[in-house]
């Protein structure tokens, strides 16, 4: 890629004034013009990256953090890092939806993952997942929903499982339950979750 240096010397009007000379004053003075907009236009693409969380760097991801509300942990990697920053990006303030969930989940896995709805079940009766149980005062109605994440979609890494949790925890409402379920993940994979396949994480 060409530097300003040499686009301004290139842009010159042509005239017997000037000289193709590298140390000609004219070139000379083209070139020192040049390296101030190389520092200016290096300076614009590092605020560009940090202007955004996905893509902020050591350098600012601590005051991303502050502004979301994260605590701020030096021993994560910056990607794990920028995974909980996204998710508290994504999250929708409004309330908590299926979309929500996908978009809040999007930065630990690369994917919208599947969620299948389960239907009302006895708060006594964890197992249930049905509404057939007589539902009796003052137990009360729970819904629960399973979040399937599938190995073979997952385009990231290094995601904490803690991490994901706990930004489901913030995020649904204290009379929903959610179960994590893992499926597809080799166990010879560095990056795999599980011992065996469709392992099984409740809340």
């Amino acid at each position: 890629m060409p530097t300003h240096s040499d686009l301004l010397i290139k842009l010159k009007p042509p005239g017997l004034g000037y000289t193709d000379e590298p140390e000609g004053l004219v070139n000379l003075e083209l070139s020192a013009q040049g390296a101030m907009l190389d520092n200016i236009s290096a300076d614009i693409n590092g605020l560009l990256v940090e202007m955004f969380p996905d893509t902020c760097t050591a350098d600012t991801i601590e005051d991303w953090e502050i502004e979301y509300g994260i605590p701020v942990n030096t021993d994560k990697s910056i990607q794990q890092r920028r995974q909980l920053l996204m998710s508290k990006f994504l999250a929708n303030p409004g309330g908590i939806d299926k979309l929500s969930i996908q978009r809040i989940l999007f930065p630990f896995f690369g994917y919208l993952v599947d969620i299948e709805e389960n239907k009302l079940f006895r708060t006594d009766s964890p197992g249930s997942l049905t509404d057939d149980d007589l539902l009796v005062e003052p137990e009360s109605e729970v819904f629960r929903f399973t979040i399937h994440i599938y190995g073979e979609k997952v385009t990231t890494g290094g995601y904490l499982i803690a991490d994901v949790r706990n930004v489901l925890d913030e995020a649904i409402p204290a009379w929903t339950s959610y179960l994590l379920l893992f499926d597809d993940f080799l166990t010879d994979d560095s990056e795999s979750l599980t011992d065996t396949a469709g392992d099984v994480l409740t809340v």
